[in-house]
Order: structure tokens, then sequence, then C-alpha cells
């Protein structure tokens, strides 16, 4: 599984995830850091990744973006 943590998640999730063998990586280290919600789930879909947010509308961006 691959996983992208979002920019309202500590990047220190990423060394927390890594050491329980997930390959993780935080937006800040591959995108614009103001980028909207929607950049980052079309970076997601097109890598490939499970993204880890904390965004309580998220859902329904998904949805809309499906």
């Amino acid at each position: 599984m691959r996983i992208l943590i979002d920019m309202n998640l500590p990047p220190r999730w990423v060394n927390f995830l890594a050491d329980h063998g997930l390959n993780t990586i935080h937006w800040s280290a591959i995108g614009n850091l103001n980028a909207p919600d929607s950049k980052v789930l079309e970076w997601a879909r097109k890598q490939d990744h499970v993204v880890f947010t904390h965004v309580f509308d998220f859902s329904v961006l998904l949805s809309l973006t499906r």
C-alpha cells in the first residue's frame, strides 16, 4: 500500500508508518503547500496512493470527483 499524507497531518506520520512497513510520503515533499484538495486527490489517483487526511468534508470531495 502506498500512502499520501495530506498537509493537515504532520510529516512525522511518514516515519511512523514507514517504521511499520508502509510506503508513505507527505504532500509537502511533492506538491505545492497551498494546493487545493482536488490536486492532492488527482496526484494520489494518478500515482496509485491512498490519502490520509483530517479534512472533515473529504467524503464530499471524493463523491464529487469520483
